[in-house]
């Protein structure tokens, strides 16, 4: 007779794990990049889940300790219901029996999302992302691939904390004037990746000036300073070399 075999997956629901603790922002952006890799997947294969809550989330923990997601549940995904979902996660027009989208999944991750991180408690870039999210036009929201390379920028190793944090550079998503905040996830990750790029720039910079001035100072010396015994071709008093400093060709 056929059977299904099923793994047998060490864990506890996200729904469970929330009830005992709480998530540090790591931790949460981390597991909702894995949700936006797996909607990601799903939707490019014509699939909508409708169905996104931590009760359908299960948490496993990989090899170095970190937190492995797992979408599980895809009972609503086959319904040609509209109406499918789970009260508190369900977005606008899965309630006005409109049609769904890839977008549907989205406004029930930002439901995850605001439980997750806490709108009073969360950066302000996250409530930017969490706004976005819970958008009412589904077209106005971002899809699970663009979130998915934000929040991989943003978690990289060698990115600084201000940019988790969403303080360095307040000015692109609390302005007050809409108009001049990051207006899509789009804006932010071209932000994010312009100043992994810039900021070796910025260092030559800095560096440049002190180059330049401790040329001129080399030179002047040089010139100023140069040891008149030399200038018969005899070295009776050979000028000292510190071991320490760098080694400089003489200017003739």
């Amino acid at each position: 007779n056929p059977v299904l075999v099923f793994p047998l997956l060490p864990g506890c629901t996200l729904q469970k794990a929330l009830e005992q603790r709480k998530f540090n922002l790591r931790e949460t952006l981390e597991i909702i990049c894995d949700l936006c890799g797996a909607l990601d997947f799903i939707h490019s294969r014509g699939i909508i889940h409708r169905d996104i809550k931590p009760s359908n989330i299960w948490l496993e923990k990989r090899p170095d300790g970190s937190l492995k997601p797992l979408l599980f549940d895809f009972g609503f995904a086959g319904m040609k219901q509209n109406r499918s979902g789970t009260s508190g996660y369900m977005a606008p027009e899965q309630i006005l029996q409109q049609k769904n989208s890839p977008a549907t999944d989205m406004f029930a991750l930002g439901s995850l999302l605001f439980l997750m991180a806490g709108q009073d408690e969360a950066p302000d870039m996250i409530k930017n992302i969490i706004h976005q999210l819970l958008m009412e036009k589904p077209a106005d929201r971002p899809t699970a691939s663009q979130l998915f390379k934000a929040l991989d920028e943003w978690l990289k190793p060698n990115q600084p904390a201000s940019a988790l944090a969403g303080t360095g550079d307040p000015a692109h998503h609390t302005d007050p004037l809409p108009s001049k905040r990051q207006s899509s996830l789009k804006d932010i990750i071209k932000s994010l990746e312009s100043k992994r790029s810039i900021s070796p720039l910025k260092v030559g910079g800095l560096i440049l000036p002190l180059v330049l001035v401790a040329m001129a100072l080399l030179i002047y010396f040089s010139f100023n300073h140069r040891d008149t015994s030399l200038d018969n071709g005899s070295i009776k008093n050979p000028v000292a070399i510190d071991s320490q400093a760098p080694v400089t060709t003489a200017l003739d």
